[in-house]
């Protein structure tokens, strides 16, 4: 059975690579959003092995996003994305539990051993 992956993220073309870089990698996608209040009922209804969110979405922020599935599932599989670096978003973001915090554009082959990771610490 494949690793299954929900996607929030509002910028298109970034999302479609993530999306393509994870199904090379034979990830499953079950679901892709652009807007955060969208993403916890996802998580919730879906039960994803991994959940790659933005820090800015329309809707809800990342950071918001990840406390609210927290509360859905203690144990989630988290990988925070942004395009703006800020060292107190990356520390919120890591003591809620995230398993990186990461700038984008993000490499495919970062991607894939960061994925790796995050599924191998969550095991």
């Amino acid at each position: 059975m494949a690793i299954r992956v929900v996607i929030a993220e509002d910028e298109a073309i970034i999302g479609m690579d993530l999306r393509e870089t994870l199904e090379e990698e034979g990830y499953e996608v079950v679901a892709e959003t652009g807007r955060g209040d969208e993403v916890v009922a996802l998580v919730r209804d879906l039960a994803p092995d991994l959940a790659i969110l933005d820090v800015k979405m329309p809707g809800m922020d990342g950071i918001t996003v990840q406390k609210r599935i927290r509360d859905v599932d203690k144990d989630a599989c988290i990988i925070i994305l942004t395009a703006y670096a800020s060292v107190e978003t990356a520390v919120e973001a890591l003591k809620l539990g995230a398993f990186d915090y990461v700038t984008k554009p993000v490499d495919p082959d970062d991607l894939s051993n960061l994925v790796k990771n995050a599924l191998r610490q969550r095991e």
